[in-house]
């Protein structure tokens, strides 16, 4: 149960990615004073908190409703995990597609950046949502859920601090180390991702447990 938690919390914390976060929240916030800030950052990893939390219960709702089995499910996950771990070693912001570009810039003229972009999609994108749904179908057999539910708050609380000290991580780090830091998690990443493709072709085809 602890390795799944520690695996759990790690592929969540690589693809949250709150170090690659930090330049698009100081940009967001660079008019906002220290404590508006803190509310911010409160309030989308709250947001995202819901977010996954939702999908987490939904997911298997979801596998029902298109007829998806969970070994298909795992396989097309890693492949995208596997995708967003290439972008990372290239240093390429995952997800930050022209369409995060665009939003990001839309969301300047409002006052409140919280929900869009930061919660959804930067914190609660695409990549984490089916994160989620393969950590909690992979641990249902052992009666986890509660430990992806854990991994999410934790991964989430750290990445409030994260924020809420984006000022003091930046400069500590500098844009050479987050460089480091994120090529370090997309190669881990990397490696979470093939485990995940590793077991869902074993769910679709059996055979290769014996193998």
């Amino acid at each position: 149960m602890f390795f799944f938690l520690v695996k759990a919390f790690t592929a969540l914390f690589i693809v949250v990615d709150p170090l690659g976060c930090l330049p698009i929240f100081i940009t967001l916030t660079s008019f906002r004073t220290h404590k508006e800030r803190r509310s911010i950052a409160l309030k989308a990893v709250l947001a995202a908190f819901l977010i996954l939390l939702a999908f987490s219960i939904a997911g298997r709702g979801i596998f029902s409703f298109f007829g998806t089995t969970m070994g298909a499910f795992q396989v097309a996950g890693g492949i995208l995990l596997f995708l967003i771990a290439m972008n990372m070693l290239r240093v390429e912001r995952s997800g930050f597609s022209q369409t995060v570009r665009e939003e990001v810039e839309e969301s300047k003229e409002f006052e409140d950046v919280s929900i869009v972009p930061l919660a959804m999609p930067l914190l609660a994108g695409p990549s984490a949502i089916a994160t989620v749904i393969v950590l909690v179908e992979e641990g249902s057999a052992k009666g986890a859920y509660p430990l992806v539910v854990a991994a999410i708050a934790g991964v989430l609380a750290a990445t409030y601090l994260i924020l809420c000290m984006s000022g003091i991580v930046f400069r500590l780090f500098g844009k050479t180390g987050l460089f480091l830091a994120m090529r370090l998690m997309g190669l881990i990443l990397a490696a979470v991702s093939v485990q995940f493709i590793a077991d869902g072709l074993v769910q679709l085809f059996p055979i290769l447990k014996t193998a």
